[in-house]
């Protein structure tokens, strides 16, 4: 009795903190999953640079950013942090750069993470992408316009950003 009263303050708490912070939660979510949501959530103010790399990749992939214009760039960036799918999110890995750091990565194939640490690290990316590069994107608009050096125009575009800035250990087990 005392564990199923434990799971429902914490589904009211998670529900309240998502209500109050706007952050987006599976349709699968699953309260025994509280952990490792945690885990993840802690890492996002410290993985805004590997997202907006990824992100800015994602574009000089997808589009002509030497041809196309303010408003094309301006929603793809809008669009990326809200695939329907996420899948982009999903080739892509949170992990430990060196100590006191965190990085955003390509998985490796085949993916070997568990599918729970797989869907909240996604979803940790996608939230750090809504709230980090949406605010950011005339920065980022601005920064593919001049940066042309093929081998450093993503570091160069988010060097440009407040996102590339070091940030603290977060406390994660």
């Amino acid at each position: 009795m005392l564990q199923l009263a434990r799971v429902l303050i914490v589904a009211c708490a998670s529900y309240m903190r998502h209500e109050t912070t706007g952050k987006f939660l599976p349709d699968d979510f699953n309260v025994t999953e509280i952990d490792e949501r945690t885990t993840w959530e802690d890492t996002r103010p410290f993985i805004t640079c590997g997202v907006c790399r990824m992100i800015v990749a994602h574009a000089y992939d997808r589009l002509d950013v030497l041809t196309a214009d303010d408003e094309s760039l301006h929603a793809f960036l809008e669009g990326a942090c809200e695939a329907p799918d996420a899948q982009l999110f999903h080739r892509y890995q949170i992990a430990r750069a060196h100590a006191g750091s965190w990085d955003v990565i390509p998985s490796s194939e085949p993916d070997d993470r568990r599918t729970d640490i797989r869907k909240w690290q996604a979803l940790s990316m996608r939230d750090t992408c809504t709230f980090a590069i949406a605010p950011n994107d005339e920065a980022i608009v601005s920064a593919l316009r001049r940066c042309h050096d093929d081998t450093q125009r993503v570091p160069c575009v988010c060097a440009a950003t407040p996102l590339c800035q070091s940030k603290r250990e977060p406390k994660v087990a």
